[in-house]
């Protein structure tokens, strides 16, 4: 799926998933209710710097979680 302006993209719970993003300037909302979306991002948001980015950090929140970080 390519997603555009106003796009909305719904990934039900326990889906393997991935995004990339292709143009400069791209900015997108994540919402999620309980699960463990929620541990991961809280743990992102407290332990990983962001500007500029933390990869090894990022990686190692992500392996915590199971979440596989590709690029």
């Amino acid at each position: 799926m390519k997603a555009g302006i106003g796009d909305v993209a719904h990934v039900p719970a326990n889906t393997v998933h991935s995004y990339r993003i292709v143009e400069d300037g791209t900015h997108f909302l994540t919402i999620f209710s309980k699960g463990n979306a929620s541990h991961f991002f809280a743990q992102l948001d407290a332990e990983v710097e962001m500007s500029p980015p933390d990869i090894p950090a990022l990686v190692g929140v992500a392996a915590h979680h199971q979440v596989e970080i590709q690029g």
